[in-house]
């Protein structure tokens, strides 16, 4: 589960995979450089409906409908959404028939181990260092980070 991301902009590193214009973007609007998704800071989000905009979205899905997002976070955890459920789930469900997904640029993020009763934070990122995407889906100013069973290496942590 990915819980805390980090996004510190490298121009150097990323350009070559970029449309520069999007990464300026990108860079103006990272008001935050490391964040826990329970803080909700503002954070860059590139849409399927507008790719060519850079928009500020809150991490934690809250359905248009819900008349508490506080409290409907605190009492359900939308944060990660598994990418072979959100179909069927009542939450997430409406937006991912929708095309509702995103990207969410990071330079990386934290993954915990846990051996026996102690944590290890694990941080995952690009060989060389620069910005890649997260998946996610989107609706309201709120948006999910689409998750999937690990594969091989992160299995192990």
């Amino acid at each position: 589960m990915c819980f805390q991301t980090q996004l510190v902009l490298e121009f150097a590193k990323s350009e070559a995979y970029w449309n520069k214009r999007i990464l300026e973007e990108v860079q103006k609007h990272a008001t935050h450089h490391h964040a826990s998704v329970f803080a909700r800071y503002p954070w860059p989000v590139i849409t399927a409906q507008e790719p060519e905009q850079v928009q500020l979205m809150q991490c934690g899905f809250v359905p248009a409908h819900i008349p508490d997002p506080v409290g409907f976070l605190r009492q359900y955890s939308t944060y990660n959404a598994k990418s072979e459920e959100v179909y069927a789930k009542r939450t997430f469900g409406k937006a991912a028939k929708e095309g509702q997904r995103c990207l969410i640029p990071v330079t990386g993020f934290y993954e915990w181990m846990h051996v026996g009763k102690e944590k290890y934070p694990h941080f995952i990122h690009k060989r060389g260092g620069g910005v890649f995407n997260i998946g996610g889906l989107y609706t309201n100013g709120t948006y999910s980070i689409l998750t999937t069973a690990a594969n091989a290496r992160m299995a192990e942590i």
